[in-house]
């Protein structure tokens, strides 16, 4: 009965880590419930297959920006609210696959390299200028893509946005 216990137990810890990692990923990539999201399914209904999915090779990439959302996630026990900007970015690929990446960009002061990344490759910023004006749906540029190895799979992700010439 011990070891039945236990391996209950351990069932239970392992549950509770998923939960665990659920959380995190949700505190970092934005809330999955269903009541947020367009297109709410159903217990009894039946999953199509994920076919739209398309892992690109690592390297340079153009980028339209189809979204751009401010958001602030929220207070944890380790950290204090933050202000985020949530992007999704279209990627041009010559294979012509529909690719949308989404980015968070975190607004703090240790992430202005990012920010002046970002808005430098979207033509918005020259030298040492810093733009704060988030109003960049439909402005293009380029980024450097990497595959980023998750638990779960592995996702395309954007290492560095590169300035624009």
């Amino acid at each position: 009965m011990i070891i039945i216990n236990n391996q209950e137990n351990n069932l239970f810890n392992d549950f509770d880590d998923d939960l665990e990692t659920c959380l995190e990923l949700e505190e970092q990539f934005g809330s999955n419930n269903a009541s947020e999201i367009e297109g709410q399914i159903t217990f009894d209904q039946i999953i199509k297959p994920e076919n739209d999915f398309h892992l690109l090779e690592k390297g340079y990439y153009k980028f339209k920006v189809v979204n751009c959302e401010r958001d602030v996630l929220p207070e944890t026990a380790t950290k204090p609210v933050r202000p985020i900007i949530r992007l999704r970015l279209e990627i041009e690929n010559k294979e012509s696959l529909d690719v949308v990446i989404n980015h968070i960009i975190f607004i703090n002061e240790y992430n202005n390299s990012e920010i002046h990344s970002f808005f430098s490759a979207i033509g918005l910023s020259k030298d040492c200028d810093y733009i704060t004006n988030w109003d960049v749906v439909g402005r293009t540029g380029g980024c450097y893509l990497v595959q980023k190895k998750l638990d779960f799979k592995t996702v395309n992700a954007i290492e560095k946005f590169v300035h624009q010439n």
